[in-house]
């Protein structure tokens, strides 16, 4: 390795910022401030949902994107943009480095871990509810900031069953009131009993019912 090298190195400081969001899996979240070091940038983390043509049309997702940043950085050598703004969640804005973005990633990650379990949709609830919402007063407070600000958990066990053929938030509500907690539910039901909910009809249901 030549001087130049053995001074400024030729690999780059990439740092994996994740969507800290009670969508982003549970995988994602825990590559968040994942640290490498490569002379390129690491392969993208999830399936890309599609490309910036901007930038040689480098494919990208909504789940966290790699940053090149220096080792001075890392080190706290300087406040970043973000640090000032703060970081997007569903209960505010939370400074970098804080207490406060420490436990809610915490908690999405406890949250995640029910949300991808193969328990069913009312143990989840109940754990949720009942037993991590207790389990601590960091977590207790985010859970009432998730239910004022965004009717938690039940939209977002809610917002699943839009992810079924032709079935519209509005729809979704009809068939979560009606008892059908999981797409599963739904693509199970009997077609008579579906057909019995008021805005539920044949085309739909054919739709729903398509593998």
């Amino acid at each position: 390795m030549g001087l130049f090298d053995s001074i400024f190195g030729k690999e780059k400081v990439w740092q994996y910022s994740a969507t800290l969001s009670i969508n982003t899996p549970k995988y994602i979240l825990e590559k968040h401030d994942e640290v490498v070091r490569s002379k390129s940038e690491p392969k993208l983390l999830g399936e890309p949902t599609g490309h910036n043509k901007f930038d040689g049309n480098k494919p990208y997702n909504n789940l966290g994107i790699w940053c090149e940043t220096t080792d001075y950085a890392l080190e706290g050598g300087y406040d970043s943009v973000p640090d000032l703004i703060g970081v997007p969640t569903e209960i505010g804005r939370l400074k970098q480095k804080s207490k406060a973005l420490k436990d809610w990633i915490s908690y999405l990650i406890d949250f995640r871990t029910i949300v991808e379990s193969d328990m069913s949709i009312e143990e989840k609830l109940y754990q949720i509810n009942d037993v991590m919402s207790q389990s601590s007063e960091e977590y207790k407070s985010i859970y009432k900031k998730l239910v004022t600000q965004a009717k938690f958990p039940d939209d977002f066990f809610k917002n699943q069953l839009s992810t079924l053929n032709g079935v519209s938030s509005k729809t979704a509500g009809l068939l979560w009131d009606a008892g059908y907690l999981s797409p599963e539910a739904v693509k199970n039901a009997p077609e008579e009993e579906l057909l019995k909910l008021k805005g539920i009809g044949k085309a739909l249901v054919k739709k729903i019912k398509i593998k």
